[in-house]
């Protein structure tokens, strides 16, 4: 993991974000690994295309790795390297092949994990730990196709990014050569592959004919079942937000500690949530369509810097309240935002795009995830539904392939709804501030009155919706209406729905 020395604020370049004018658009990858000792040869063929003025390549590889030679153009060149930064020089003209061979022994970005007695190894590369096996621009704003060719002892299964090729292995050869193609851009955080002893694969397709496939393992093969919505998933989100941006879809059991990973047509999820029952919920479906959700926002539309992760992870999160929504109807999407609103303190009054930070890794926070879910949910209602999701899609198409920043986010809105939104970003995504939601409840009248403060004008006239509880009883209002006359007598419990507020007697 890469610490910064200073903290990056806006509009200055971070060290660690592509060289100026320079584009590395495809990484084609051989490695040999030792799935136990994390032992790697390899040779990573970088497709680079430059500005003519721009006459280096700037890299992160772990110091760990040793390297052997670098090649420009099948040319063998002198390079710098200073602790994990690697800088080789281009050549003239507007494009090279830039071949780097190295190995050793892996210190990050590769983890070896057991489930129920198997050994699974597997990589994890977000934000910036695919350096630990990978040369490569470790920063969301220049995606790159990914072609994988992994050499494992032969007995082993493998999982990666992009679309299973084919895998092979000679007659006493105890190598077993898997090759995987991811055949559109994604940033280098989520080209990922694991390895296991076994995997039972369970395929399926979307109507349309997208394949896909369950990596799982054998002690869970049943929890199949917890899957076996992901076509209907992928076509709702198809619906949304236009094509599905890969060939394939995959999901993968690792034994991981997040709940799940986005990687590129190949979403890791924990081996937790394949044995784990949640209150009924299928948890294990939720992480999927989060992560399913990502391979439109976060993998094709990348965010412009790690600043503007909530571009990646609080569109992931509406996303997914979007898919239950139209597969399971209102009241269970209702439920989700209602959870979705219900922040802590800090969490919910931090900035959506920080001025500074340190870490990418400290840019995780509830604040990225539920606060970026509630200003969609709030953006949808402001603009209504046909702007809302024309704006979606229009960001799906335009932006594919290549970085979006809050700012882009805000002028394409404002395009596609005629109307400014400067206010709005400026108290909901640049703002420390939440509004207040004062209700009183008269006993007597059995009456439940409430008004909004401090939303600096924000809410006017928009049509969030309260959700109500009382003994028992639920309703869902509009918080124009101002009151509602209720059933009991008892003080009722009153949630916002998708909207962060706080709720003061």
């Amino acid at each position: 993991m890469l610490l910064l020395p200073a903290g990056c604020g806006r509009g200055e370049h971070p060290p660690d974000a592509p060289t100026p004018g320079v584009d590395v658009r495809a990484y084609d990858v051989s490695i040999r690994l030792d799935p136990i000792s994390l032992y790697l040869s390899a040779r990573a063929r970088l497709t680079v295309f430059h500005t003519a003025d721009a006459n280096t390549l700037d890299l992160q590889l772990s110091e760990a790795m040793q390297i052997r030679r670098v090649l420009v153009d099948e040319e063998s060149v002198r390079f710098e390297r200073q602790g994990d930064r690697l800088r080789i020089p281009l050549p003239e003209g507007d494009s090279a092949l830039v071949t780097i061979t190295y190995f050793g022994t892996a210190t990050e970005g590769l983890h070896r994990g057991d489930v129920a007695g198997q050994i699974v190894t597997y990589s994890q590369a977000w934000p910036q730990h695919g350096a630990g096996w990978l040369p490569g621009v470790h920063h969301p704003s220049d995606p790159a196709r990914f072609d994988l060719h992994l050499i494992v002892p032969k007995d082993y299964d493998v999982a990666a990014t992009g679309v299973y090729e084919s895998d092979r292995f000679r007659p006493h050869d105890s190598w077993r050569r898997y090759d995987f193609s991811l055949d559109a851009d994604a940033p280098t955080y989520t080209f990922a592959f694991a390895v296991a002893d076994s995997f039972v694969v369970v395929e399926d397709s979307t109507d349309s004919g997208l394949a896909i496939r369950h990596y799982i393992l054998p002690d869970d093969a049943r929890s199949a079942a917890g899957l076996e919505r992901t076509p209907e998933v992928l076509e709702v989100l198809e619906a949304i937000l236009g094509p599905y941006p890969y060939a394939a879809y995959s999901t993968v059991e690792i034994p991981m500690g997040y709940a799940g990973m986005e990687n590129a047509a190949a979403s890791f999820l924990s081996a937790d949530l394949y044995t784990s029952s949640s209150g009924g919920r299928n948890a294990l479906e939720e992480v999927n369509v989060h992560e399913a959700a990502h391979q439109w926002f976060g993998n094709d539309v990348v965010p412009a810097g790690w600043e503007d992760l909530w571009l990646a992870e609080g569109f992931a999160t509406y996303l997914t309240t979007v898919v239950y929504e139209q597969m399971d109807g209102p009241e269970v999407a209702q439920e989700r935002r209602v959870r979705m609103a219900q922040l802590g303190w800090r969490d919910a009054r931090r900035r959506l795009v920080p001025e500074q930070y340190i870490d990418p890794e400290d840019l995780l926070s509830a604040t990225v995830y539920k606060k970026g879910g509630c200003v969609l949910h709030l953006l949808r209602l402001t603009l209504g539904d046909d702007v809302f999701f024309a704006a979606l899609r229009r960001l799906a198409r335009d932006y594919a392939d290549r970085p979006l920043s809050t700012e882009a986010l805000r002028i394409l809105l404002e395009e596609e709804s005629g109307r400014g939104l400067d206010g709005f970003f400026a108290y909901w995504v640049y703002g420390t501030r939440i509004p207040e939601l004062r209700i009183a409840w008269d006993r007597s009248a059995q009456r439940l009155t409430w008004r909004i403060e401090g939303d600096a004008g924000t809410l006017d006239g928009v049509p969030v919706e309260l959700l109500i509880q009382q003994d028992g009883h639920t309703e869902v209002v509009n918080v124009l209406n101002g009151e509602a006359v209720l059933p009991g007598a008892d003080e009722p419990r009153v949630l916002p729905v998708g909207v962060l507020m706080d709720v003061h007697d």
